[in-house]
């Protein structure tokens, strides 16, 4: 075997792999979605939600944080 016989085996073969990868099963709707779902969500996040209340004399803001 020659050097040109021999790439030409090589780029079939990287060809066939390479279409083997992209014929496999795609993902549902569902499963793309949990996915966008699992990213989008963290178990490490912090919550701060703040309210200011405006009286006749002041203004008071009060803020509460929470982590779950």
């Amino acid at each position: 075997m020659n050097k040109t016989t021999i790439m030409k085996y090589t780029l079939l073969a990287f060809t066939m792999f390479g279409l083997a990868a992209l014929a496999q099963a795609k993902p549902t709707a569902e499963e793309i979605i949990q996915k966008v779902d699992d990213n989008l969500s963290s178990d490490n996040r912090i919550m701060e939600t703040s309210i200011t209340i405006h009286g006749r004399r002041s203004s008071r803001t009060l803020t509460l944080k929470h982590t779950p």
